[in-house]
C-alpha cells in the first residue's frame, strides 16, 4: 500500500481484452478481501475501485466498443 493505494500491476486479474477475472486475480482478491474490509471499518473509509486496460486499442468487433468501456467493467 503507498499513499493508501493498493496497486494489482500487470497480467494478474486479466487476461488481454478480457472483463473475466482470472483463477489467480479471484485468489489474491479473496486474500486481501478480509484484512482490507477490516481496515475499512475500523478507519471508516470506503474504498474507490478503479479499473485498467493494457495499451493495446480494441477493433470495436469484440465485447467491448473501446478501452474506456473495457475498464468500466473491469471495475464493476
Amino acid at each position: 500500500m503507498v499513499d493508501g493505494n493498493i496497486g494489482i500491476s500487470g497480467g494478474v486479474l486479466f487476461e488481454s481484452a478480457s472483463a473475466s477475472l482470472s483463477a489467480e486475480g479471484a485468489a489474491l482478491l479473496d486474500n486481501i478481501a478480509g484484512p482490507l474490509a477490516e481496515y475499512l471499518r475500523a478507519e471508516d473509509q470506503a474504498a474507490m475501485i478503479s479499473g485498467f486496460t493494457d495499451e493495446r486499442p480494441l477493433s470495436g468487433h469484440g465485447a467491448y466498443r473501446d478501452n474506456w468501456e473495457l475498464s468500466a467493467e473491469r471495475a464493476l
